[in-house]
């Protein structure tokens, strides 16, 4: 009988040292567009951003992703068509300048953290990590964004300030795995 229980006791030792399921990764892809490596602990959430075409969270974790892609040919039309082609962005530097004060200015407290310039996935990418307060409540952010040959990419990815030590080196890990498909 004290075999079975020591031989219980070490096979349970052994599944719960090999069970990483919290860190397991998954790709989602988007038809005809990109994918995107993310925690398996992530689920789809459509209500996240309207105008996202990923969106995943863990509501439990306090971790959300979302990825926004605009066609810069969309994009010109748009400019065009409200009479504002001036200002349309020639480059990645200028999107992030356009992007960039929406978030700003939806959060109090604003503090940037880090930018990073580099090369994703063949891509020009400005990787920003701050912090900010939305309803009283203090949240960690990364944010990549991309350029391709013919479309802009944000990739948002938040958690709590809380959990930011937590979370923060799969945060940044994701912002690295955006690739385009298909292309």
């Amino acid at each position: 009988m004290k075999k079975l229980i020591v031989l219980w006791v070490t096979a349970l030792t052994v599944l719960s040292c090999t069970s990483t399921s919290e860190y397991e990764l998954q790709v989602v892809t988007i038809a005809n567009g990109y994918s995107l490596t993310i925690p398996e602990f992530l689920n789809p959430m459509p209500r996240l951003n309207r105008e996202a075409s990923l969106q995943y969270q863990n509501a439990f974790k306090e971790f959300y992703v979302i990825v926004i892609d605009e066609s810069k040919m969309r994009l010109k039309n748009e400019f065009e068509r409200n009479g504002i082609i001036d200002k349309l962005p020639d480059n990645l530097d200028e999107y992030t300048k356009l992007c960039l004060p929406s978030v700003q200015q939806s959060l109090k407290n604003y503090k940037k953290l880090s930018t990073i310039d580099t090369t994703i996935n063949d891509m020009h990418a400005k990787l920003i990590s701050f912090t900010g307060t939305i309803e009283n409540i203090d949240i960690y952010y990364t944010i990549g964004y991309y350029e391709s040959k013919d479309i802009y990419y944000q990739t948002l990815v938040w958690t709590t300030a809380q959990r930011k030590e937590e979370y923060k080196e799969q945060m940044n890990a994701i912002l690295y795995t955006l690739t385009e498909v298909n292309k």
